[in-house]
């Protein structure tokens, strides 16, 4: 009996140093910090310790982590010794939870098309058995010829429902295929974008005794980011705006972030934090370098041409609907936590980011800001009155320089691009044409003349600008224009009649402010000449 005593005891302690020695220790994540450029994420795990000597290998990690980045904690009667990282080739991470999805989804359309086959098997076999049972039946020796029309007739009615539903099955077959094919295609590109190797976090703990140690660990992974995205919403002109405040999450790390909590942080590790030195600024003389055509330095054959560089404006996307909310916003359980270097959003709901890099959309924060909305017009460059907004307050909103989408009264009307960073108290935003306020500009050619006198030619220009407001309500707008600006004493501008319009004689821009009643009519006069040598040509005018 002594002997089985300490044999049982011999096993446990041997269970018990398999256990702190197991290389597959999970971990679950606690929580994730996501930084304009990376993520920090956080760990929990358990662990069970002998005395002496033990290592701990958290397994299913990225294989991304900045090893310098890593911190281990744990509470127990242990010493952490030392903390490594590692990747394990030979293990591969966990396969996605959409890489499940796609697979139940290709098991449920390949197991329709099985039955469809088999449909379509049956009425095969059906048909072969109709023309069998045919030419038995049809015996003009034995049979009436009655007899043989009705049977000819139901022949003809039977084989022909058959086809009709054989065409209906070789569509659905096709189309489940085609499905099923979708599928495989979507399997094979997560599992070969999936298929890295796993990262591992080793711990080596002097323990005390046979304990459970708690383990909080976290680590920082440069493939993860989030960008900013506004939504400003505008139900008239005297009402705040309305300002939806949300991030683009995106992460490619190989794991599952899955039912996480979320913190968006404004900063990145991974600028550096030292302060630039200047160095001396020296000064030299330099020749000037010879300057060659184009056309004698190509010594090849055929025709020179010169490459053009094209540069577009990415769409990052946003929803052009503007649904109204019929449930509290996320945006209810976001706080915000501001320190001297950066903002930080922690939001207390779980998301799923899945790590094939496709933005997933959190929302931040939904608030109002103050805003004077006026209309504004260049007519020589376009006769529409655009809306502009000059929203203020919004330093407390932490914003960063992004893209925002535009609605007017419950319609999306485009995009603008909301920068923060500006020295100024107000924030200008554009929504867009108004097309019930009606602008033209046109030239007075009877008055617009060309006179000539001694060595010089004098042209006169006179432009008139009607502006009608049309809504019910209303507006104030401001009309741009412009006089030309002279270069040369050659040439001699003079204004003589702007209709009192605030007047920039350095840039040569003329505004009129002002403010229309509902189907009011206002006009402008711009009356200028311009003087120069008659057998000189004139550029610009």
């Amino acid at each position: 009996m002594k002997r089985f005593y300490l044999f049982s005891i011999a096993i446990l302690v041997l269970h018990l140093q398999g256990l702190a020695e197991n290389n597959g220790i999970p971990s679950k994540i606690k929580g994730v910090t996501i930084y304009l450029k990376g993520a920090r994420i956080e760990r929990t795990a358990t662990a069970s310790l002998v005395p002496g000597d033990n290592e701990i290998v958290f397994e299913g990690l990225s294989n991304y982590i900045d090893e310098n980045s890593i911190e281990v904690q744990g509470q127990g009667n242990a010493t952490i010794l030392s903390v490594n990282y590692r990747v394990n080739y030979l293990k591969l991470q966990q396969e996605s939870d959409r890489v499940k999805k796609f697979k139940t989804s290709l098991d449920s359309v390949n197991l329709k098309l099985e039955y469809v086959k088999n449909e379509i098997s049956t009425d095969d076999q059906e048909i072969k058995l109709l023309q069998a049972n045919y030419k038995l039946g049809v015996n003009p020796k034995t049979d009436f010829v009655e007899d043989v029309e009705e049977w000819g007739e139901h022949y003809h009615k039977k084989v022909l429902e058959i086809k009709n539903a054989l065409t209906k099955l070789n569509i659905e077959r096709k189309e489940l295929k085609t499905l099923s094919e979708q599928f495989q295609a979507d399997i094979n590109q997560e599992n070969s974008a999936a298929k890295q190797p796993s990262g591992e976090i080793v711990v080596k703990v002097q323990g005390t005794g046979y304990t459970n140690a708690d383990f909080r660990f976290s680590y920082y992974v440069a493939n993860a980011s989030w960008t900013p995205l506004y939504s400003l919403r505008a139900q008239n002109t005297s009402d705040p705006l309305k300002l939806d405040y949300d991030a683009l999450v995106t992460q490619q790390s190989g794991e599952q972030w899955k039912d996480v909590k979320l913190a968006l942080s404004t900063g990145n590790p991974l600028q550096k934090g030292n302060k630039p030195e200047l160095n001396p600024w020296y000064l030299n003389v330099q020749e000037p370098m010879p300057i060659y055509h184009k056309s004698s330095l190509w010594m090849g054959g055929g025709t020179y041409n010169e490459s053009v560089k094209m540069t577009t404006t990415p769409d990052i996307g946003g929803d052009a609907s503007s649904p109204a909310p019929a449930m509290n916003s996320s945006s209810d359980y976001t706080t915000s936590t501001q320190n001297q270097l950066n903002v930080s959003f922690d939001i207390n709901l779980r998301y799923t980011i899945n790590p094939d890099g496709t933005p997933q959309q959190v929302r931040i924060q939904q608030t109002t800001l103050p805003a004077i909305f006026e209309y504004a017009s260049a007519p020589k460059l376009d006769v529409n009155a655009f809306l502009l907004a000059k929203v203020t307050g919004w330093e407390d909103a932490n914003l960063l320089p992004g893209t925002a989408n535009l609605y007017y009264e419950g319609a999306y009307i485009g995009k603008s691009y909301l920068d923060p960073s500006v020295t100024n108290d107000t924030l200008n935003l554009s929504f867009g044409r108004d097309k019930k306020i009606n602008i033209e500009r046109k030239l007075l050619r009877d008055f617009s003349k060309k006179q000539f006198l001694g060595k010089y030619k004098t042209q006169n220009f006179v432009y008139e600008t009607s502006v009608k407001n049309t809504k019910n309500i209303p507006v104030i707008i401001t009309i741009e224009d412009q006089i030309p600006i002279s270069q040369t004493k050659e040439i001699e501008v003079t204004v003589k009649d702007n209709s009192k319009a605030d007047y920039d004689v350095k840039t040569g821009k003329l505004q009129w402010k002002m403010t229309l009643q509902p189907n009011e009519t206002k006009k402008v006069k711009l009356d200028f000449s311009v003087k120069y040598p008659k057998n000189k040509y004139i550029s610009g005018l």
